[in-house]
């Protein structure tokens, strides 16, 4: 006799479902369930992540364990998705184009223009600037989003980004905008008390305000300064350019900082000789980005902020603070007042 017949029913295998508790499940680990779906393959997907394979299959049963179901069949030939790993793969695709799409819609949204720049040139330099591209875009709500991390640029939902290096992504434009030059500053205030140096090794026995954020390396300072800061004068440490500046300028100590913070604040002291440092600044955008009129004007208005003519300290060769115009210089710090 059949069990059934019996009156014991199997145990019954969990069923994947509209239910899922999605707060169960490692959205990684999904996504390497796509990829193994995919190849068809761990050792391929393992090969397609650098992983190991051992790492694959950790993964994997570890999203078994949370969805309750087993979702692969391993084979020698390879891996194939069970019913309910096709349960689960539905659910996976339609988070990964719903994860795209709302990626791409605020680029292509013609009622919004999204800009991704470092803090420090957003804040310090930019935002000031943004009633121009408010009047030349007008109807068109403008999003600033700042970052604090010199390595990258969120490429994915902007327009437009400022980054440090040309992108790495194929077909992607840049377009040079400006250099950034280096010199160390300190306030009117911290010199009376404490001297000037003279000389960037002198400048290492001075306290130090740093900015410490992804992919600026602080190192890189200490090389070009020489020997070691006094254990007394301990550093201080900021991830944000406006929280360095506002330290340097209330006396705090002495930093390292782009020559145009001299256009912003006239008043601080500039110690030479300048630092061996500099950053190239690109705009990088998709090439079908520059047929939408908002972002041509966006383009545009950047192209004016930093405009080497009337900004000297963004020219590809370094000038000296003592040399920038007094006019150019004026209209700076006015922008920064208003």
């Amino acid at each position: 006799m059949k069990n059934s017949e019996q009156g014991v029913q199997p145990p019954a295998t969990p069923v994947i479902t509209g239910g899922l508790d999605l707060d169960r499940i490692d959205w990684d680990d999904l996504r390497l369930f796509l990829d193994v779906a995919t190849h068809a393959s761990l050792r391929a997907a393992a090969d397609a992540r650098r992983l190991s394979v051992n790492t694959v299959r950790a993964r994997i049963e570890r999203l078994e364990a949370a969805c309750g179901a087993r979702l692969l069949d391993r084979t020698r030939e390879g891996s194939s998705v069970t019913a309910q790993g096709a349960r689960l793969l539905e659910v996976a695709r339609g988070m990964r184009q719903a994860a795209r799409g709302a990626a791409a819609r605020p680029a292509g949204d013609p009622r919004q223009l999204r800009l991704a720049v470092s803090e420090g040139l957003g804040l310090l330099w930019l935002t000031p600037r943004v009633a121009a591209l408010a009047d030349a875009v007008d109807g068109t709500s403008i999003h600033l989003a700042f970052s604090y991390d010199f390595r990258t640029a969120a490429t994915e939902v902007a327009d437009v980004a400022i980054a440090f290096q040309k992108p790495e992504q194929p077909g992607r434009e840049a377009v040079r905008l400006a250099t950034l030059h280096y010199m160390m500053f300190a306030s009117p205030a911290y010199v009376a008390r404490n001297g000037a140096p003279e000389g960037l090794h002198a400048a290492a026995r001075h306290r130090l305000v740093e900015q410490a954020a992804p992919g600026l390396n602080t190192h890189v300072l200490q090389f070009i300064l020489g020997g070691e800061t006094p254990e007394t004068l301990a550093p201080i440490r900021t991830n944000s350019s406006a929280s360095q500046l506002a330290a340097v300028e209330a006396g705090a100590g002495i930093a390292a900082m782009p020559t145009y913070v001299a256009a912003l604040a006239p008043h601080l002291v500039v110690i030479d000789p300048p630092l061996n440092v500099r950053f190239d600044v690109y705009a990088t955008f998709e090439p079908e980005a520059r047929t939408r009129p908002t972002v041509a004007a966006l383009l545009d208005w950047l192209d004016r902020c930093f405009d080497g003519g009337d900004n000297p300290w963004f020219r590809n060769e370094f000038v000296h603070p003592r040399d920038f115009s007094a006019r150019g210089a004026a209209q700076a710090s006015s922008s920064m007042s208003q």
